[in-house]
C-alpha cells in the first residue's frame, strides 16, 4: 500500500490520506494494483479509505485495455 511510489502501511493510510487531502473528503482517491494483488487486499484498502471519510474512492480503468467479450447466443 502506498501513494504513487511511497509505500505506506495500511494502518497509517487513513491519516496520511487525510493529511494530503487537507480534510477535503470529496477529493478522489484511486486504488491501483496489478494482477498479483489479491482482491481481498484491494477491498481492505477501499474500506480504510471509506472509513477515513472519503466519499470518492474507486478503481481506475485503462481505456486501452483489450478484454475479449463473450458473445451471448441469441434467445429464441
Amino acid at each position: 500500500v502506498g501513494t504513487q511510489a511511497t509505500p505506506v502501511e495500511l494502518p497509517q493510510l487513513a491519516s496520511m490520506l487525510t493529511a494530503i487531502a487537507n480534510q477535503d473528503f470529496e477529493k478522489r482517491v484511486f486504488v491501483r494494483g496489478d494482477q498479483a494483488v489479491p482482491y481481498g487486499e484491494v477491498i481492505r484498502v477501499l474500506a480504510v479509505i471509506q472509513q477515513a471519510g472519503f466519499r470518492n474512492a474507486g478503481l481506475p480503468v485503462d481505456p486501452n485495455l483489450s478484454v475479449p467479450v463473450r458473445q451471448e447466443a441469441p434467445s429464441r
